[in-house]
C-alpha cells in the first residue's frame, strides 16, 4: 500500500518531537528523504577516507580511556562505563568536530540518556493524542521540556560548527579541520512537495541525536565482548600481549 494512501497512519505524535516528524534515518519511511540521509551518512562519514581522517580522534579517545582506567588499576573496574564514555567522546567529536571538555560531554550525555530512558513513558501519549494533551498534560510538558533541554545543549554546538565551517570556506586557517557530521548536514536539501529546503536546527538536532545514540552502546558492547573473551581464553590474551610488546616494546618496570 502506498504511503500516500489516506489509510496509512501518520507518525505517532511523540515522533514529531523526538525525530522531527520522522526526519532521521531510523524513523523515516523508505523514500527520497531516507535515501538522502542514509547516503549522506555512508558517503560522508563512513567512507574509508573519512575513517582515516579521524585517526587523531581515535588516539585522543584512547588517551581518555587509559587516563580514566589507570588510577583504578589496583581495584575492580566496571569497564563498560568507561568504554561507553570513551565511545561517546569519539562520537561527539565526529559529530561536532571539536574536542569538548568533560563538563560539556557530560551535559550531552545526560540529555541523551534522559531521552532514551524516558521514551517508553511517553508511549501512552500516542493514544488519542488530542484527549491525552488534556488528561496527561503534565507528561506532555515533561516531554516538551526534555526536547527543549536537548536543543539547549546541542544547538549551540551546531551553530558553533556552522560558524567555523563558514570561516574555513572563506580561507581562514583552522587547526586540524576535519569533516564533522554537522558539516555534512549544512548543505543537505530535503525533497518536499516538489521543492527542496535546508534542514532546520531542530532537524539537525534529531540527526545528531541519532548519530550519538546509534554508535555508543553498540560499539562499547562489542568492546565488552572482546574483553570478556580475553579473560575467558588466556592463550588469546597472551598472544595479544606479545603483539603489543612487539610493537610498543616491553612495559616500563619503574
Amino acid at each position: 500500500m502506498g504511503r500516500s494512501s489516506p489509510t496509512v497512519p501518520g507518525p505517532p505524535p511523540t515522533n514529531r518531537i523526538f525525530n522531527s516528524d520522522q526526519r532521521n534515518i531510523s524513523s523515516a519511511a523508505y523514500g527520497p528523504t531516507w535515501l538522502l540521509l542514509r547516503r549522506n551518512l555512508t558517503s560522508e562519514i563512513h567512507h574509508p577516507s573519512r575513517v582515516k581522517s579521524y585517526s587523531h580522534a581515535r588516539r585522543w579517545v584512547l588517551h581518555v580511556l587509559v587516563h580514566r582506567l589507570t588510577p583504578r588499576s589496583d581495584e575492580p573496574v566496571r569497564v563498560m562505563d568507561h568504554f561507553q564514555y570513551a565511545m561517546f567522546c569519539l562520537l561527539v567529536l565526529m559529530c561536532f568536530g571539536d574536542k569538548l571538555d568533560d563538563k560539556q560531554i557530560q551535559q550531552i550525555e545526560s540529555v541523551q540518556r534522559q531521552l532514551l530512558l524516558s521514551m517508553s513513558r511517553f508511549n501512552i501519549l500516542n493514544f488519542w493524542p488530542k484527549l491525552g494533551k488534556i488528561v496527561f498534560r503534565n507528561r506532555w510538558k515533561e516531554l516538551l521540556q526534555l526536547r527543549q533541554d536537548q536543543e539547549d545543549v546541542l544547538i549551540p554546538l551546531v551553530k558553533a560548527r556552522i560558524s567555523l565551517k563558514a570561516k574555513q570556506q572563506q580561507g581562514a586557517e583552522t587547526e586540524d579541520f576535519v569533516v564533522a557530521y554537522v558539516d555534512t548536514l549544512v548543505d543537505l536539501e530535503l525533497p518536499e512537495q516538489g521543492f527542496k529546503r535546508k534542514l532546520t536546527e531542530g532537524e539537525m538536532v534529531s540527526l545528531c541525536s541519532e548519530f550519538l545514540n546509534a554508535g555508543t552502546d553498540t560499539t562499547s558492547t562489542a568492546l565488552e565482548w572482546i574483553m570478556a573473551n580475553l579473560v575467558k581464553y588466556p592463550e588469546i590474551q597472551a598472544r595479544l600481549y606479545e603483539e603489543i610488546v612487539g610493537v610498543k616494546g616491553p612495559p616500563d618496570k619503574r
